[in-house]
């Protein structure tokens, strides 16, 4: 499937500030989100997957609620400043995935996140629809 160029233009301008948005926004960002998962109720133990990902602080969170996660983002260098920040924690792993069109199992975790990364999406029920799938 081809994809627009203002969706291609998207993740080569947060691929441009994956460094800065992490220092100047994630990190702070980053209690909020931990106060939201903590919301939802005990640790639920299993497999997470983090949708729209960034540098990786909501998967690092999801994990420890859950034992394992990956987190995804459509921008490769989001991806690599996760990978480069917590990639070597047990059970936190990183790719490069498109929320609108998931290439992960059918079922295959038993929480899904998304902490900022839905509205970036040009096809918010089709991400919403691929969150479920998984």
């Amino acid at each position: 499937m081809e994809e627009s160029a203002e969706k291609v233009g998207l993740r080569n301008a947060w691929g441009r500030v994956a460094t800065t948005y992490d220092d100047a926004w994630a990190t702070r960002l980053v209690t909020f989100t931990e106060r939201g998962l903590d919301l939802l109720g005990p640790d639920v133990g299993g497999r997470g997957l983090d949708v729209g990902c960034g540098p990786g602080h909501t998967t690092v969170a999801v994990a420890a609620r859950t034992g394992e996660a990956l987190g995804v983002d459509f921008a490769p260098a989001m991806v690599e400043r996760a990978t480069q920040r917590f990639g070597d924690r047990p059970g936190v792993a990183f790719a490069v995935d498109d929320a609108e069109r998931l290439a992960q199992p059918d079922a295959a975790f038993d929480v899904v996140s998304c902490s900022f990364g839905l509205m970036y999406c040009y096809d918010a029920q089709t991400a919403v629809a691929e969150m479920t799938r998984v």
